[in-house]
Parts: C-alpha cells; structure tokens; sequence
C-alpha cells in the first residue's frame, strides 16, 4: 500500500496528538508537555521536521498502525467477518489498513 502525506504541518501536529508514543520515542516529550501547557501545536511538526526525525516517526507511527491491524484482525478472526465499523476519531490510516486486510469486504 502507497500512502501519500499531505505536506502540512496542522496535518502532522494533529498526527502527533493522535500518536504520542512514537512522537515521545523520537525525543519529542518536552515538546509534547510544552502543548499541553498551552503552547501551539504546530511546534511539535517543526520539532520532527528542524531534527530531521519526521521519516523516523511516520515509519514508527505507520508501522504501529499495522500491528494494530494485526492484533486485532488475529484477536477476532476478522477474516470471517462480513462488515466492520470504525467509529474511532483519526485520519484515516488505520481504516486504510484494515481495509486493505479485509480486500472486497464492507467497512463502514
């Protein structure tokens, strides 16, 4: 599967909030704390970017989406499955890998 990502740093930084652990992987924590402290968000997508850490994230993040995937289509035998639903916020990507997963079948 060929993802491409928009090159937008609210894109990114909402990304990030989605997806901390890989963020705080990447060295990216104080950052995080400054946020929630009150700080924009759009410091965290230039924190990844001026450290030249934003290919270790998404590959860190993207992978971890996968495993998702596979915990829980292995968990519950999806594969037998007819329809699924994702009601969970995000932007999209672990739906693409579900969907992916489940080939021709119905995901709402």
């Amino acid at each position: 599967m060929n993802i491409n990502f928009p090159k937008n740093k609210i894109f990114l930084a909402d990304l990030i909030l989605q997806r901390t652990d890989g963020f705080i992987k990447c060295g990216g924590g104080s950052f995080l704390s400054n946020w929630m402290n009150g700080d924009n968000k759009e410091h965290l997508a230039n924190f990844l970017i001026e450290n030249g850490k934003y290919e270790s994230f998404m590959k860190y993040t993207m992978r971890s989406y996968l495993e998702e995937v596979i915990e829980f289509t292995n968990f519950f035998d999806i594969e037998k499955e007819k329809n699924l639903i994702s009601i969970g916020p995000g932007n999209g990507f672990l739906n693409c890998y579900y969907f992916k997963k489940l080939n021709s079948k119905k995901y709402y």
